[in-house]
Order: structure tokens, then sequence, then C-alpha cells
């Protein structure tokens, strides 16, 4: 064993990568310049982030997609978007266009009709059966950025369990298919 270690990508972040990430943030329009007021920040995402996957999405998703600091309210509003916070407190979104209740329902409805689009086809996978299940799954691990071809788990609403290689391929060539690549 090495005495350096690669740092596990699903690990709690640092104080160093959270001053880092506040650094970011910092080209934001609005974004706080005082130094109490960063440190603030910095103690909203100790609370709410679990993970440096969860604070690199959080960072890249208000650097490339907000462009402007609306608080923190709202910013913890966008993490909530997307994961549960560590410290359970959870906030919709009021002004970030995108990540309003109602944009993201939207979003989900347009994801509903074109899953129901797939399922009409003549060659169309019965999403009631394993390989729709696989299918919806598949989709929404693409969705949630979930490492599938890497811990190869499926998230379902039971504890986790293991996907045999059969199922992984299975899966695999599903995504394809979502993609247009087979």
């Amino acid at each position: 064993m090495s005495a350096q270690r690669k740092p596990k990508f699903d690990a709690r972040p640092t104080k160093a990568e959270i001053v880092s990430a506040v650094g970011e943030l910092g080209i934001l329009d609005f974004f706080p310049k005082e130094d109490c007021e960063r440190e603030a920040v910095m103690k909203l995402i100790e609370r709410m982030v679990e993970s440096k996957r969860q604070l690199d999405w959080l960072i890249a998703t208000m650097i490339d997609r907000v462009g402007k600091w609306k608080g923190p309210k709202e910013f913890r509003g966008i993490f909530c978007t997307r994961f549960k916070p560590a410290d359970g407190v959870e906030v919709d979104c009021r002004e970030t266009v995108g990540f309003t209740p109602g944009e993201l329902e939207s979003g989900s409805i347009a994801k509903h009709e074109e899953l129901k689009g797939l399922a009409g086809g003549a060659e169309a996978l019965r999403l009631d059966g394993p390989a729709g299940q696989e299918l919806i799954v598949a989709s929404l691990a693409k969705d949630l950025d979930l490492e599938l071809a890497t811990n190869r788990r499926i998230v379902t609403n039971s504890p986790r369990r293991r996907v045999t290689e059969e199922q992984f391929q299975r899966t695999h060539e599903l995504l394809q298919k979502l993609d247009g690549g087979v």
C-alpha cells in the first residue's frame, strides 16, 4: 500500500476543497466579497454537502448554468434539486430559471412522454416487464450521474443489490438504444 492514497470521489469534501470551491464561486455576479460572508458560505456548504461529487456538481452548476449569486437560500434550493442535504434542510428554488419546482416538473413530464414514445413503437420495449424496468432504471441512472459502469449497481426502491453481468450488459445495451447508438 502506498503512502499517498488517491482520495475517494464520494468522500466528504475537505476544508481545502470547500475553500477552493468558494473561490471559484467568486466569478458569479453578486457573490459576496467580504471574508466573513464567504466563510458563512463555506459553513453552509459544509452542512449541506456530503461528497466531493456533490460539491463538484454544485459548483459547476452555479458557474455554468446559473451565473449569479441570489443568496444562500436559493443556493441551497439549487442543491436540493439534485441531492438531499446532509443537514436535512430542504428548500425550493423560487428565482433561478430552470430550477423552480414548476420547471422541474415540466422536465419530468417531458421525460415521461419520451419514455412513453419509446414504448409505443413497433419494436417497443414493454415498460412493465423486466426490460422496461431496466430501461427506466438505466435512464434514471444516466440522469443522476450514477457511475453504473464502475460499481455495477442498480438503484431501486429497495436496498441496493448487486447486478449480474448479464443485467449490466442488457442495461448498457438499453442505454445505447436511448442514445440512438444501436
